[in-house]
């Protein structure tokens, strides 16, 4: 037992009782801060997981995963040089978060869980699908219902106009042109981001297929082309 014989804030000295082998019981003034802990917890709510919201960049090598609830393809963007009408509203803001950087976009399956998953990419100018310098970023789960991009909304590297994206499956030195199905967003095609649903010829409409799969994205005002590929592995689909 220890005695504090300065009075306590009440006029009374303070006492702090700590004993060995049980019975214990927490001192009348743990009491009042755990129920005051306790009162705040109740008038504050913490904030509720997996709730849309912009977050920060996601830096080189790292993702970002978000639970999910339960030919070549022509987007149309802003024209001009000035600032593109705010990509930030309707399936495009809830889909990419509004980026500061490129990544890619997938839809994974984890044994039970489906998430959604943005991965840094920095994509780069190639001249065929066979470039071995283009960025290659992965896609993982036992089944991947869907891949694509997100394009920055600010900065040097924001889209400016109308673009096209064409996709290609790579194995070895065999080269695919893929039929891109757009699966998001559904209202129309923005060059600021979308998801594709696994196409036909490759043997699964459930899920992409594991392979390597590589994108051109190319700004028709421009011509300036940018490359990535996302390898996707794991999954049971038929290859």
């Amino acid at each position: 037992m220890i005695e504090e014989r300065d009075p306590g804030p009440f006029g009374e000295p303070f006492r702090f009782e700590a004993r060995l082998g049980g019975g214990d019981r927490i001192p009348p003034i743990a009491t009042i801060l755990i129920a005051l802990f306790i009162g705040l917890s109740i008038a504050k709510p913490w904030p509720t997981i997996g709730a849309p919201a912009v977050g920060p960049p996601v830096p080189a090598g790292v993702e970002r995963v978000e639970p999910v609830a339960s030919g070549a393809t022509t987007a149309r963007g802003a024209t001009g040089g000035g600032p593109s009408p705010s990509p930030t509203g309707g399936a495009v803001a809830e889909m990419c978060l509004d980026p500061g950087s490129w990544r890619t976009a997938t839809i994974e399956t984890w044994r039970d869980q489906t998430v959604r998953v943005w991965r840094a990419v920095d994509p780069l100018p190639a001249s065929r699908p066979l470039d071995p310098g283009i960025p290659v970023v992965p896609a993982v789960g036992t089944s991947v219902s869907a891949i694509g991009y997100c394009a920055p909304t600010s900065g040097p590297d924001q889209p400016h106009g109308a673009a096209t994206i064409r996709a290609w499956r790579v194995d070895g030195d065999a080269v695919q042109a893929i039929e891109l199905r757009q699966v998001a967003p559904v209202q129309g095609v923005s060059p600021y981001g979308a998801l594709f649903g696994p196409p036909a010829e490759l043997g699964s409409t459930s899920s992409w297929p594991d392979g390597l799969v590589v994108f051109r994205y190319e700004e028709l005002d421009t011509g300036a082309s940018r490359w990535f590929a996302i390898e996707v592995s794991g999954t049971t689909a038929s290859p």
